[in-house]
Parts: structure tokens; C-alpha cells; sequence
């Protein structure tokens, strides 16, 4: 998991340097839930569940992000972190 969480917090890092020093750009980070996708699938066996215990499905992952993409503005969500539901998550 090293190779995969180093990688996004150098990201997370860049987005917040983003948010901060480009007025212009609405900058929203998400984490798109456990989503049952292959890498889902193999986090799921990994802990010794089923493809059909991971509890995001690829339609409501994407129908969430793409809604808060739409409505997402510099001043009310930018520089936070949110979930496919909405849900500021902490940092």
C-alpha cells in the first residue's frame, strides 16, 4: 500500500499548493469511496470479503462525483476533500 499512498499524498499536496495560489481554479479533491471496481476487488480479498461485500457501486461513485463537480464553486468547496456522497472528509 506504500506505492499507492505515497503517490496521492504528493497529489493531495499539489492540490492544496493549487487551491491556495490560483484564484481562478476551483481545485476539489475527492476520494471516491470503496468502489467495486478490480483494485476494490483486491482490497476486498485482502480482507477477506467478497466482490460483492465492497460497498460502492461504479455508477453511484460516478453519479456522486460528477454532481459535486458540477455544483462545486472557488469559494464554498474548493481546497476540501470530499467523498462520492458530498462528505467533507478530513484531511
Amino acid at each position: 500500500m506504500l506505492a499507492y499512498g505515497l503517490p496521492k499524498a504528493a497529489v493531495n499536496f499539489a492540490l492544496g499548493r493549487i487551491h491556495r495560489e490560483e484564484d481562478r481554479i476551483v481545485v476539489v479533491p475527492v476520494q471516491p469511496g470503496w468502489v467495486q471496481t478490480a483494485m476494490g476487488e483486491t482490497a476486498a480479498s485482502f480482507r477477506g470479503k467478497t466482490p460483492n461485500q465492497i460497498p460502492v457501486k461504479v455508477e453511484d461513485s460516478v453519479t456522486g462525483l460528477l454532481s459535486l463537480f458540477d455544483q462545486a464553486t472557488k469559494e464554498q468547496h474548493s481546497g476540501k476533500f470530499y467523498d462520492q456522497k458530498h462528505n467533507v472528509v478530513p484531511w
